[in-house]
């Protein structure tokens, strides 16, 4: 037993080094920035402030889907596959006992949002709702499963699969997307668009995990054991936590659909969407660095690239603050288009949560992988 452990571990690939996890981190960010963009511009332009508004609507709902779903299960998983990077087949062992419930928790979640989609539409007063929310139900089983293996690549400290992920995924979404808007599906056709992209993303990133950590790392066989119980206690802080940022970061889109109509959720999520990008610096050093503050046995980690990684983002972040707030007018009139003049203000608006939006995912993922995710309960 010994020498097939040693086995397992002799055939896992070294970690990669912070630069080079960095390096990769920020590609997978790049490249989810770009086809982000694209396909973001192209739509506001092609589908308007009302239609837009109906596509961004079923993508707030769907993300508000996502708290239950999840149940703070992906980063656990993350937290205990980075302890145990090294060894092929204790990896293979823990993320079998996170995908087992992941699987379970992602299909009935989509299937409620699917059968539920027409009801929910009647909410908004929107019956043209009901597709793109019936859409968004397999968009969202397909980028759940994609995101919990890639959470497993960050916890092994080897994100070079995450970027062959991310490339097939957002080329899929972007030309599905665009295609099926041209043709005349609007925002129906973009949120099934979506719904292939993740689907094809998700599918390769358990194949990938597959081949690379064994066909140990998906086997459903045996239930829930004491991995997975373990998995799911450290979860729950993690699911708290995370479903706050979730709540708040959807709950505006939400309640303007509700209070007003979807040519306001057009208007301010237009603007909210590519500020978005400017958080990815962020969170690609965040993968990087986080991962390796994981105790492991013969040792404490250092905390030298978390403060500097801290101070760099400071930087980087305060130099976007100035021309958000004073070019606000010609940036939206420039990427947007002229029906959403009023996305300016908004966009000025949301200029400090643009300075911390590139700081906190460092910080938080510090948190969960030295295994004090309970500690940020107070702060959410």
């Amino acid at each position: 037993m010994q020498g097939d452990a040693r086995r397992d571990a002799a055939r896992q690939p070294a970690p990669e080094s912070i630069p080079r996890s960095a390096t990769y981190a920020f590609a997978v960010q790049l490249t989810t920035a770009v086809f982000t963009a694209i396909l973001t511009l192209y739509l506001v332009r092609a589908l308007g402030p009302a239609a837009y508004g109906v596509f961004a609507l079923a993508l707030a709902t769907a993300g508000l889907i996502a708290v239950p779903a999840d149940l703070g299960i992906s980063p656990s998983t993350s937290r205990f596959v980075a302890e145990r990077r090294g060894n092929r087949g204790a990896v293979a062992t823990v993320i079998s006992a996170g995908f087992k419930p992941k699987l379970a928790t992602a299909a009935l979640a989509s299937v409620v949002l699917f059968l539920a989609s027409g009801w929910l539409a009647s909410l908004y007063h929107a019956e043209s709702l009901t597709w793109p929310l019936r859409a968004a139900a397999l968009a969202f089983f397909g980028q759940t499963l994609m995101l919990f293996f890639e959470r497993t690549f960050i916890g092994q400290a080897r994100i070079a699969p995450n970027l062959r992920i991310q490339v097939l995924e957002s080329s899929v979404e972007t030309g599905a997307s665009i295609a099926l808007v041209a043709l005349g599906a609007g925002a129906t056709g973009a949120m099934f668009g979506r719904a292939a992209g993740y689907l094809v993303g998700g599918a390769f990133a358990l194949a990938i995990t597959v081949r690379l950590v064994g066909r140990a790392a998906v086997a459903l066989a045996g239930g829930f054991g004491i991995d997975s119980r373990r998995i799911i206690r450290y979860a729950g802080p993690l699911m708290i936590v995370d479903g706050a940022y979730t709540v708040f970061s959807q709950i505006d889109v939400v309640l303007i659909g509700l209070l007003l109509n979807t040519t306001a959720v057009g208007l301010f999520q237009a603007p909210n969407r590519l500020i978005t990008l400017l958080g990815y610096p962020g969170q690609a050093l965040a993968n990087a660095v986080a991962p390796r503050l994981a105790r492991q046995e013969g040792g404490e980690p250092s905390l030298r690239p978390l403060t500097s990684a801290i101070r760099y983002l400071i930087i980087v972040q305060a130099a976007l603050v100035a021309p958000l707030l004073i070019w606000a007018r010609p940036i939206v009139d420039l990427l947007l288009g002229s029906r959403y003049g009023k996305s300016a203000e908004v966009l000025q608006i949301l200029t400090p949560y643009v300075f911390l939006m590139g700081i906190s995912p460092v910080v938080s993922l510090a948190a969960n992988y030295l295994g004090i995710a309970t500690r940020r309960i107070p702060l959410h």
